[in-house]
């Protein structure tokens, strides 16, 4: 389920997105300064790539716990 940030203009427009059936309110935040102005700017902590040898040895445990899994079946 994608997760959404409304920019409501009043709180008529926040009732009416809380009275919707099919949309689940998370939170309602009234301090719009602690949003980042444009979310999809933020920079990911965690994008890249791993060092070689962390990949090898995670490739190396999955294809031990794949065995392991398929051995069980």
């Amino acid at each position: 389920m994608p997760i959404m940030v409304i920019n409501a203009p009043d709180d008529v427009a926040v009732e009416s997105v809380r009275h919707l059936p099919r949309i689940e309110v998370l939170a309602v935040v009234n301090a719009p300064a602690a949003l980042p102005e444009n979310l999809s700017a933020t920079p990911r902590k965690w994008a890249g790539s791993i060092p070689a040898a962390s990949a090898e040895a995670w490739d190396a445990h999955l294809q031990k716990i794949r065995g392991e899994w398929e051995r069980a079946i």
